[in-house]
């Protein structure tokens, strides 16, 4: 059954010790909320996941995009981060079983041009986790927006 694949997922999927994630499963699983700073508003969802099966690896996407920006430019203050009314940079990929990264587009660089090349390779730098057994899928497609205050 979905849930109890569900479960086994949430007893294998590993996080860092500063974070506690619990996620529920069924009918309650809430959107996840962003601690990273990836959200219009801090805390509130930026994946725009509900209740949906594969929502612990999208969640996985999510974070390990955050990790590798914070890894390779996260500390670069010559990097300008203001965008076109403060709106997101967004970037199209898609995910393979494999854990690469292919076909990434920036499809609105908010007209700042430096910014949106720089996301671009570091989602292109990114390696994902193999997918689970849960996700049966040929690829995901993903659409992801940056945000920057």
């Amino acid at each position: 059954s979905k849930e109890s694949v569900s479960n086994k997922v949430q007893s294998d999927f590993t996080t860092p010790e500063s974070q506690i994630i619990n996620i529920p499963t069924g009918n309650d699983a809430p959107f996840f909320e962003d601690n990273i700073s990836n959200a219009l508003i801090q805390g509130e969802q930026s994946f725009n996941i509900k209740k949906h099966e594969y929502a612990p690896y999208y969640k996985h996407i999510r974070d390990k995009i955050s990790w590798y920006w914070l890894l390779q430019y996260g500390t670069d203050a010559s990097i300008n981060l203001v965008t076109n009314d403060y709106k997101p940079v967004i970037v199209e990929f898609r995910a393979l079983p494999s854990g690469k990264i292919v076909n990434v587009v920036i499809t609105n660089s908010a007209g700042n041009e430096l910014l949106a090349s720089k996301i671009q390779k570091s989602v292109q730098n990114t390696v994902l986790n193999k997918f689970p057994e849960y996700v049966n899928e040929e690829h995901i497609n993903v659409r992801f927006n940056f945000y920057f205050f």
